[in-house]
């Protein structure tokens, strides 16, 4: 039986696409994009009724859903985003139960913020994927097919297919020292977050789990951290003298960072994305 991986031409959608490509796996695209055309490519999939979407699925033994919103929204407003969207997890969840597929839903660790404190709205992102999990998990016994994954900060270079703009801090980063050999910070730099490999993630989806799992890693830096680590994994592979600057000033790193390993081997892999791209 093959799989089916909807939001697929996105930052993790398109690297799930790549890793299932690896293990000779029958792949069929979900997307929206307008830049992927291919034979085994689902468009509009958000738009199939409750009969169409299960007999679509009863091809499938397992479903991705990596969709979510995108970092242009000019056709609607987030409010029209959320009216015409927030029913898809719902609907996807109840097919998947129906046919017996199993299904792997991404979400955000940042769905804790709202648990914590519902009334605030942090982005409209995160708020998606809340609404999204809040959604599955009224279905009674959802947990006997779906898996929830809360994801952390990701690190790593994006699959083949990826064709969008991200606010991703690592990304950006890479993105303009590759472009300009500075990049700027403009949010708070002594901020933390949690930073969490792709390839890990990768390695933990292989894995046969279900019910809500939580991936992220003991690794939490600020920003200022993680962009001389990604500065200095620039210069080793250009031999190129760059800047990250905040409020217009060079940030001068005072102290030795060490990252992990598989941290590293993903900034690496960024920087060698962009490196071969020439991304602009």
């Amino acid at each position: 039986m093959a799989t089916l991986v909807f939001g697929a031409s996105g930052f993790l959608g398109s690297r799930i696409t790549d890793w299932l490509e690896q293990k000779d796996e029958s792949i069929t695209l979900g997307t929206n994009s307008p830049d992927i055309h291919k034979q085994n490519c689902i468009k509009n999939y958000t738009n199939l009724n409750d009969e169409e979407l299960e007999n679509l699925i009863r091809n499938f033994k397992t479903i991705y859903d990596a969709s979510g919103i995108g970092a242009s929204m000019e056709e609607y407003s987030f409010n029209d985003y959320l009216n015409k969207n927030s029913i898809w997890p719902s609907r996807l969840a109840r097919a998947c139960i129906k046919t017996n597929t199993r299904l792997i839903w991404l979400s955000t660790i940042h769905c804790e913020k709202y648990e914590k404190n519902p009334n605030n709205i942090y982005d409209r992102y995160s708020l998606s994927k809340f609404i999204g999990e809040e959604t599955i998990k009224a279905i009674p016994n959802w947990e006997q097919n779906i898996l929830i994954i809360r994801l952390g900060n990701i690190t790593g270079s994006p699959g083949k297919l990826y064709r969008g703009k991200s606010n991703l801090f690592a990304m950006d980063i890479a993105s303009n020292l590759v472009k300009n050999n500075q990049a700027t910070i403009t949010s708070n730099i002594d901020s933390e977050i949690n930073i969490t490999s792709l390839n890990g993630f990768l390695d933990f989806i292989n894995e046969i789990k279900y019910g809500q799992q939580i991936f992220c890693s003991s690794y939490n830096y600020k920003l200022s951290e993680l962009a001389i680590c990604i500065k200095n994994c620039y210069e080793y592979a250009t031999k190129v003298n760059s800047n990250i600057l905040f409020k217009g000033q060079d940030i001068d790193n005072k102290k030795e960072l060490v990252f992990p390993e598989i941290i590293n081997k993903d900034i690496k892999e960024l920087l060698k994305y962009y490196l071969s791209k020439k991304y602009i």
